[in-house]
């Protein structure tokens, strides 16, 4: 098998995953990452893990935002984090993850108001409900 034949095998084997990019703010990036799930696949580890590090506040961006932790809380200026939206990229295995832990939280009654913002973005905007 040549170079190409092996590189169309490849792509029929495991179709390339469409990547959906999310306008996040600051308080939903920090939301996000703490309903996301602790055990999973090793796969399915690698994408959380992957999906973190777009989550992460950067050296910069914290310094713009003027990030600070005090005990387990953190603290940001407010009008200059309503500034920092950020596209994160998300594959289709990961945005269904999301809609899956925020839509059972809704049907079961226990969607908390910080949660809200992301279920209007994961699942009401997407025509989910």
């Amino acid at each position: 098998m040549n170079r190409r034949q092996n590189r169309q095998a490849h792509k029929q084997a495991k179709p390339a995953e469409r990547i959906t990019t999310m306008k996040l703010t600051v308080p939903e990036r920090i939301v996000l990452r703490s309903i996301l799930p602790t055990q999973e696949s090793y796969a399915g580890m690698t994408e959380i893990a992957k999906l973190k590090i777009h989550l992460t506040f950067s050296g910069e961006e914290a310094l713009q935002i003027e990030l600070t932790q005090e005990g387990g809380n953190l603290r940001w200026n407010a009008d200059k984090a309503a500034q920092l939206i950020k596209d994160v990229p998300m594959g289709e295995w990961m945005t269904n993850v999301v809609r899956d832990i925020l839509r059972e939280k809704n049907e079961k009654h226990k969607l908390p108001e910080q949660e809200m913002s992301l279920y209007e973005k994961f699942i009401v905007d997407y025509g989910m409900v």
